[in-house]
């Protein structure tokens, strides 16, 4: 019964549905045949833990934070914070040509590693880092995961599922081995 406007400069489609990107959000829009991996995706942001208050300030501004969650008659909607300075990996990676100069390159793997060593002593598989799903802020050196988590998963729990894309070089990977 109620209406909502979202204001975006970029959008893009992703295997579940499509994506909004705007000023201070990131809008997830999930076709409701993937109702299983919204709801993981949901659940895994929210189950997010931290050590301390340290910790969790240091780790929050890297991962996505819940403003809504709303359902229409055809998607399930996920809103999530992003602040302003940060741009998916995907549209930098465009607007340079695909030329980055190495020391972004090195802060940008860094912050991406400590995202992971964050993950991996919550006990989280993320298996979604991809340009699509990671933002950069190049002017704060600051890296954000805040999509692609339909895939998360506790460590050492069965997979739900994959992205098409990780599927597909796994069984590349397979077929070369072989």
């Amino acid at each position: 019964g109620k209406a909502y406007e979202l204001r975006y400069g970029v959008k893009f489609p992703f295997e579940l549905g499509m994506t909004y990107i705007g000023q201070t959000h990131v809008t997830y829009v999930v076709d409701k045949q993937y109702a299983d991996l919204f709801e993981n995706g949901v659940s895994s942001i929210s189950g997010l833990k931290f050590a301390n208050d340290k910790m969790k300030a240091e780790m929050l501004p890297t991962l996505p934070v819940i403003k809504a969650r709303l359902e229409t008659d055809s998607a399930l909607v996920l809103v999530v914070e992003k602040q302003p300075a940060f741009i998916r990996l995907r549209d930098l990676f465009d607007s340079v040509g695909g030329k980055f100069d190495p020391k972004h390159v090195a802060w940008t793997l860094s912050n991406l590693y400590n995202t992971a060593c964050y993950l991996r002593w919550a006990g989280v598989t993320h298996n979604e880092f991809s340009i699509d799903t990671v933002f950069v802020s190049p002017q704060h050196h600051g890296g954000a995961v805040p999509g692609g988590w339909w895939y998360a998963a506790a460590k050492d729990s069965k997979l739900q599922a994959l992205p098409t894309r990780s599927v597909e070089l796994a069984l590349m990977r397979v077929w070369i081995l072989n």
